[in-house]
């Protein structure tokens, strides 16, 4: 199995997770809850900016406003990579879920 770059972020909420989850009466702090949703959203934003960024490079070389066929075609491509980079970290997540509810207690 390949691993990739895990940030400090991530494991900081692993570690909270599995100390919520051995001693269930103690609360998960409500802030590392909305960090995560919020760089989900704005990752997420992020990738909807490269393909508004796109669309617009292909409206500007169409009415001939872009002159270079390779700037639309490089807006493209990055809009491609960060759909497939998201569809991937997506699989990857419904795969650990699945996983994780399969396990024996």
């Amino acid at each position: 199995m390949k691993m990739g770059i895990v940030d400090a972020g991530s494991v900081e909420a692993i570690n909270l997770k599995a100390n919520t989850i051995s001693s269930p009466s103690q609360n998960i702090d409500g802030d590392t809850g909305n960090n995560f949703v919020s760089y989900l959203k704005e990752a997420l934003n992020e990738v909807n900016n490269y393909q508004q960024e796109a669309s617009q490079s292909a409206m500007n070389l169409a009415i001939g406003n872009n002159e270079y066929l390779h700037n639309t075609t490089i807006a493209y491509e990055k809009a491609i990579l960060a759909l497939q980079l998201t569809v991937e970290i997506r699989n990857k997540l419904v795969s650990a879920y699945e996983e994780i509810m399969n396990m024996q207690v």
